[in-house]
């Protein structure tokens, strides 16, 4: 968005181990109140589970086949 908007939205994937690999994918909408951005509500999306060729999703750097793909 623009720095003169009013409403946004964000698009976030996030990753979690507990103890197997789990996904949050989510499409947030927000406001702006008096220059702060408040959250709304969201819409949960499909996952998007990395692709064997893919970083891995830990931040590790190695390929998610090598890593958590395992």
């Amino acid at each position: 968005g623009l720095a003169t908007d009013s409403q946004g939205l964000v698009e976030f994937v996030a990753y979690y181990q507990d103890p197997k690999l789990g996904q949050v994918h989510e499409r947030s909408r927000f406001t702006r109140q008096k220059d702060r951005w408040f959250y709304v509500d969201g819409d949960a999306l499909p996952p998007l589970w990395p692709k064997r060729s893919d970083l891995c999703w830990c931040g590790s750097g190695k390929k998610y086949k090598a890593c958590h793909g395992r």
